[in-house]
């Protein structure tokens, strides 16, 4: 259990994924539980777990809380943060992708490196991330103790993304994700997913690859789904995952769908 401190009256969270050898005493929240009764927990200094929780008679306005977690993040864009702002979707991608594609790995690893930073500041340990993954950025994440579910995106035929960072095209952006997939079976703070972008940038064939080898190898899959209902575009079930819903292989995923919206005028 990863553990922070919250500071009701001065609203700050104190947090760390991986801490030196401490206790912190607070009122701690279990899920559930209809009390809060004020414990001391103790940290290993190794792998930041709690080796021990004791009742405490010590007074204080903390309350503990397990991590918080952010369910979809691009970490990797953090330096281009305010980019755009205010255009609608179609120019804003355009203005995005294009400075995307100017960012090298190195870039991205600074990038990342910020967004962990805040993310611990604010008390998240755990985020979903979808961008551009290789073992360097993965192994930035662990370093600083956090758990996160990292889905190297794939976007359609005739896209490549991020060109200065090097990321591969479809289908061959699916085997890299398998070879990290492999590589980090055995590290708890990861977990490796697909990431097909979106429906408006992955066609059917995409999304079918996915749902087969989601099916064959049980990774799980992240994916922007349905983000501009409004205009009357990307519609559930023209294309894409939700062409596939009725599969079993898809469904079987538990995909992540981020960015969804409802659409008033298709009932499932």
């Amino acid at each position: 259990m990863v553990a922070e401190a919250l500071h009701r009256r001065e609203h700050q969270a104190v947090t760390s994924a991986r801490v030196p050898e401490h206790s912190v005493t607070g009122r701690l929240l279990r899920p559930g539980a209809r009390e809060a009764p004020v414990t001391t927990l103790r940290f290993s200094a190794s792998g930041g777990t709690v080796e021990s929780a004791v009742p405490s008679q010590e007074g204080t306005a903390e309350v503990i809380i397990p991590g918080l977690v952010n369910a979809h993040a691009h970490s990797g864009m953090a330096v281009l943060r305010g980019l755009g702002d205010g255009l609608a979707l179609e120019d804003w991608l355009k203005v995005v992708m294009a400075a995307e594609d100017t960012l090298t790995e190195d870039d991205m690893r600074w990038s990342l490196s910020l967004a962990v930073c805040e993310m611990i500041r604010a008390g998240t340990t755990a985020f979903a991330d979808m961008f551009h993954w290789t073992e360097p950025l993965i192994d930035t994440v662990i370093q600083a103790g956090l758990r996160v579910a990292a889905a190297p995106v794939v976007f359609g035929e005739g896209i490549t993304p991020y060109l200065a960072a090097g990321t591969l095209g479809f289908p061959a952006q699916l085997d890299h994700i398998e070879r990290l997939a492999a590589r980090y079976a055995s590290e708890p703070l990861v977990r490796i997913a697909y990431g097909p972008h979106a429906v408006y940038t992955c066609g059917a064939d995409v999304f079918r690859e996915v749902a087969e080898r989601t099916a064959a190898g049980g990774l799980g899959v992240h994916v922007h789904l349905s983000g501009d209902l409004a205009r009357g575009r990307h519609r559930p079930g023209r294309t894409g995952p939700d062409a596939h819903r009725d599969r079993r292989a898809y469904r079987a995923a538990r995909p992540l769908d981020d960015h969804r919206a409802r659409d008033q005028g298709h009932r499932r």
